[in-house]
């Protein structure tokens, strides 16, 4: 029997995303492929398409191969796949792998004939083997959360509900955004009535189709906002004697200070056991390419603005970094460092902060619109190696799901 573990904080994870497919009938108002590569509103996720099951099960085998223990199911929306129960047999029952569904919950009660057993969806993954989900929670009423996915809050329940009556202990998403933020404190009480044993807050940043930034202004809230919202939240679901691993997916330490230990950031990825370690899936690339290991320390490594890095450029950065970045002509501030290709960057303020090695910094299109006031640098950071010292000893977040129904914690 596969036993559930608690991975070493500070090593690198060893999860994985199996993507299934672009395809999904959600419209969350959040969605990062919302205007995937410049299309209306929802229409790739309309007009995409599923990875065919032979494909998706080869990428499994290199899971396998390559030692990752346990792998997350993203799409689109994986409940869609016509396949996906005997994809999870494959991966879980047959592999030895354990595997988490992220979903909106909306198909789990339809019935599902497969082996002509008539069962709802949601019972045939769990005898397929299927270890864990992760439900997207980003509402606690019916009103909002149709609102904000065109979906069922009570459907989402209905499928919490039947894993609760099974003892089956299970995970919980919100995406943080303008929207929801008065309503936090009323999610982490909902999660504190079912069988949730960690919950992310992921705070919505620009990505893909947002890097329109005409249109994140609608979306994204201010950190400053943000943040007494999130204490009230915090202070729920960590006042219920219950234990619920809670991380705060992204965000720069010193605007949420007082929470580091739940921080989730860029760098943290590479050592939490629940990110993803494999490349996200290219749906022009071989399975191979979804599946092997990568370096994402080259992508996120920082990156110092100074003479020798800029070469001839620098009389240009010199005059407030315009030539850095297309938008940076509209900061009027300047920048010391970036992570990545200016995936996140550091305005001056950062200069001294001991977190700085640790930190995303703002991304481009947050410093464009809300510029660097809400940042308050440290003095002094604790850390030891890889991890800030508040990370390494809140423990929680790092026991991994092997078992059904093995309690987590």
């Amino acid at each position: 029997m596969k036993q559930n573990y608690r991975h070493t904080p500070g090593k690198r994870g060893k999860g994985a995303v199996l993507d299934v497919g672009l395809q999904c009938s959600h419209s969350c108002t959040f969605c990062y492929y919302k205007n995937y590569n410049g299309s209306r509103d929802f229409e790739a996720l309309r007009q995409g398409g599923f990875r065919c099951a032979m494909d998706l099960i080869e990428i499994l085998k290199l899971f396998k191969h390559h030692s990752y223990n346990h792998f997350d199911v993203t799409g689109g929306e994986p409940t869609l796949h016509p396949d996906i129960v005997p994809i999870i047999e494959k991966g879980c029952r047959e592999l030895g792998l354990a595997g988490r569904i992220i979903t909106l919950g909306q198909f789990l009660h339809r019935e599902y004939k497969g082996n002509s057993k008539k069962r709802p969806l949601i019972d045939a993954l769990l005898d397929a083997g299927l270890t864990d989900f992760l439900f997207s929670l980003h509402a606690a009423d019916e009103t909002q959360f149709h609102q904000f996915t065109r979906g069922s809050l009570k459907k989402l329940e209905k499928a919490m509900d039947h894993l609760d009556g099974k003892d089956f202990q299970y995970g919980t998403n919100t995406v943080v955004f303008k929207g929801n933020l008065t309503s936090l404190q009323a999610i982490s009480e909902k999660i504190t009535k079912h069988h949730v044993y960690i919950h992310n807050f992921i705070l919505f940043n620009a990505y893909h189709g947002w890097r329109d930034a005409s249109k994140t202004p609608s979306i994204q809230a201010k950190y400053s906002d943000i943040r007494p919202h999130l204490e009230s939240a915090l202070e729920k679901l960590n006042s219920q004697g219950k234990k619920i691993a809670v991380n705060i997916r992204y965000a720069p330490y010193c605007v949420l200070k007082g929470m580091e230990k739940h921080i989730v950031g860029l760098t943290g990825t590479f050592y939490d056991p629940f990110e993803w370690q494999n490349r996200a899936c290219n749906y022009d690339k071989s399975p191979e390419y979804c599946a092997m290991p990568v370096e994402m320390e080259d992508k996120y490594s920082i990156t110092w603005i100074t003479p020798e890095k800029t070469g001839d450029r620098y009389k240009v950065i010199q005059n407030r970094y315009q030539d850095i970045y297309p938008y940076q002509n509209k900061y009027k501030e300047p920048i010391i460092a970036i992570r990545g290709d200016h995936f996140t960057v550091f305005p001056e303020k950062c200069k001294d902060c001991a977190a700085l090695p640790f930190c995303d910094g703002l991304s481009p299109i947050y410093l464009r619109h809300h510029g660097s006031s809400e940042l308050s640098p440290y003095d002094h950071f604790g850390a030891e190696g890889a991890l800030p010292g508040a990370r390494l000893n809140y423990t929680l977040p790092f026991h991994v799901k092997k078992n059904q129904f093995e309690k987590i914690i």
